[in-house]
């Protein structure tokens, strides 16, 4: 369920935002202590993926012109910014304006770029240490179909198909473990555990399981007309992060995203992370044996009109507007980059991802999050609360 050896990190847009305390305790986990996230756990992930802030010299170069602009322009309409944490090398960016390496970061690479290791991705730290105990196989191009309890041999059964690179089924096998840890991220984990128990191969788990998904309020807008210059090649990562917690209509964070297109046209992407009370539901159907999920048609229209409230305000402060050509809507919420929920921590599992109704299975992954992250990108939060999921677990599990 991952695009490749180290998954989600490597089409991952490598920004490490921590959320705000006081959105945190609201929208997320009061009872989850968000100070022993922050003294211990934030550090911790940021320690293992080199995460750094990009150097000033570097935001305020040539190359990242329209990150500058939006800035100021964030300013002028009296919101405050944030700078992001990154898992770049910034070193190799420097390296990059020298050609002293292949271009990725300054040729607008951003989710699938990576052509000369300017990404920390998972293959470069967690995988690779879970490699070099010895206690680790990886499988790829394999695809997990079910998971069944038998609690009389206490041992799961894990279901298995092996594909190759078109998809194509080339054998099915089983795996049997005394210990499952489901982390296929928010669609997939959802997908397995609700097929599970809705066939009766896991029919103790909670009915929690599958609610709570949501895209984190992701939303997208282009600002056009702007004045200043933004840059013909909107370099790589996005790193700057604009407040709107006063939003009338719901609290909204903006990345100032990258439109890499080797032309100045003017114009801003920018992606609004609300918070939308609407979540949906993952269902089982079983007159096709799949997974779908249940979602209304107005479900994101309150991160839509809270983006549309944010990105008024900007252009009123810049004498800017807002484009249809690109996104005809002016505003859409079509597209995700943080698919969350369906195994929340405290609904469907305990607070550190034991799933209830079962012994030593668990879900630690996007999934843990109920459809939002408090209107930050979700890496530093969901690797955080895996760090204190698994410490707890090898304490007391093994």
């Amino acid at each position: 369920r991952n695009v490749c050896l180290g998954g989600g990190s490597i089409s991952n847009g490598g920004v490490l935002l921590e959320p705000d305390e006081y959105q945190y305790n609201r929208y997320l986990f009061p009872e989850i202590p968000f100070q022993e996230l922050k003294d211990k756990y934030f550090p911790l992930v940021r320690n293992m993926l080199s995460a750094t802030q990009m150097p000033e010299d570097l935001f305020n170069s040539s190359h990242y012109q329209f990150a500058q602009v939006c800035k100021q322009h964030a300013i002028n309409a009296g919101f405050e910014v944030k700078h992001a944490d990154s898992f770049y090398n910034f070193d190799i960016w420097r390296k990059e304006t020298e050609d002293l390496v292949p271009l990725s970061a300054l040729k607008g690479e951003l989710l699938y770029g990576n052509n000369n290791g300017i990404k920390n991705t998972l293959d470069r730290n967690y995988l690779a240490e879970a490699l070099g105990t010895g206690n680790l196989t990886i499988q790829t191009l394999t695809k997990v179909t079910n998971i069944q309890n038998f609690p009389d041999e206490n041992k799961y059964v894990v279901q298995v198909e092996r594909i190759n690179e078109s998809g194509i089924l080339l054998e099915e096998y089983e795996l049997e473990s005394e210990y499952v840890f489901v982390c296929a991220g928010s669609v997939g984990t959802s997908e397995i555990l609700v097929k599970a128990r809705d066939k009766g191969f896991l029919p103790d788990l909670s009915s929690k399981v599958g609610q709570y998904f949501g895209g984190n309020g992701n939303s997208f807008a282009i600002r056009n007309n702007i004045k200043e210059p933004t840059g013909p090649m909107h370099s790589s990562p996005p790193t700057l992060s604009v407040l709107d917690y006063n939003n009338p209509v719901t609290p909204l964070a903006a990345m100032q995203d990258i439109f890499p297109i080797g032309i100045d046209l003017n114009i801003l992407l920018m992606v609004g992370q609300a918070f939308n009370e609407y979540t949906g539901e993952f269902i089982y159907q079983e007159s096709t044996d799949s997974v779908q999920l249940n979602w209304a048609n107005n479900g994101l229209e309150q991160s839509k009109e809270a983006m549309m409230n944010f990105i008024t305000k900007m252009n009123d402060a810049n004498g800017s507007g807002l484009d249809t050509n690109f996104i005809k809507e002016g505003v859409s919420s079509k597209f995700t980059y943080h698919p969350l929920g369906g195994a929340v921590l405290n609904q469907s599992s305990d607070s550190y991802g034991r799933l209830k109704g079962y012994k030593n299975l668990y879900a630690i992954d996007g999934s843990m999050l109920p459809g939002t992250c408090a209107m930050v990108n979700p890496t530093l939060t969901i690797t955080a609360l895996a760090e204190r999921c698994l410490e707890d677990i090898l304490k007391k599990d093994f």
